[in-house]
């Protein structure tokens, strides 16, 4: 993930696990992971390698603040190692949320 893509995904709140998705012949298509985020400075979401954005939806809570869920899916296939970029992305995801709770918390 390159500068510009961890400038993006700053507010990350959650991250879902991975999981698979599978296709009509019954085996795993592709696999997804889901953002979750209080804030991104722009609207349209990174692409990332190895993926696409399959849906992102606001909703408002309680309290009137906007929330976002981005999800990405990543293709698996003979080469496509899906998986491993699934897994990478969400570890990625999880030490930006480490990043930001050790930056709130001084």
């Amino acid at each position: 993930m390159n500068k510009k893509d961890k400038k993006f995904f700053k507010n990350v709140d959650a991250v879902s696990g991975c999981e698979p998705v599978y296709g009509r012949n019954g085996k795993i298509a592709h696999w997804k992971v889901t953002v979750e985020a209080n804030e991104f400075p722009r609207f349209r979401a990174p692409d990332l390698y190895g993926a696409f954005m399959a849906s992102w939806v606001q909703t408002i809570n309680d309290k009137k603040q906007a929330r976002h869920i981005i999800t990405y899916l990543f293709r698996d296939g003979l080469f496509g190692r899906g998986a491993e970029r699934a897994w990478q992305f969400r570890i990625n995801m999880l030490g930006q949320m480490a990043i930001n709770h050790n930056e709130n918390t001084k």
